[in-house]
């Protein structure tokens, strides 16, 4: 469950395999976290109602997904 923090969501992504898909509710920038060592890995833009598919650059890595409204 995402976490809300003055306008911003971090979503915490633990040990992901493979993809999932993120569709955007509203326009949102997303940044990618690798969560042990905080490099910036990704950041990218979505209209209301795009989707993407988030690959893990490395298996079963954690990742923290920094959302903001546009």
């Amino acid at each position: 469950m995402p976490t809300e923090t003055e306008g911003v969501f971090y979503v915490s992504v633990i040990g992901m395999r493979g993809t999932y898909r993120i569709a955007a509710k509203w326009p949102m920038r997303i940044e990618v976290f690798h969560l042990c060592s905080g490099e910036l890995l990704q950041i990218l833009n979505l209209r209301e109602g795009e989707a993407w598919d988030f690959q893990a650059p490395s298996p079963t890595q954690s990742y923290l997904h920094r959302v903001k409204r546009t």
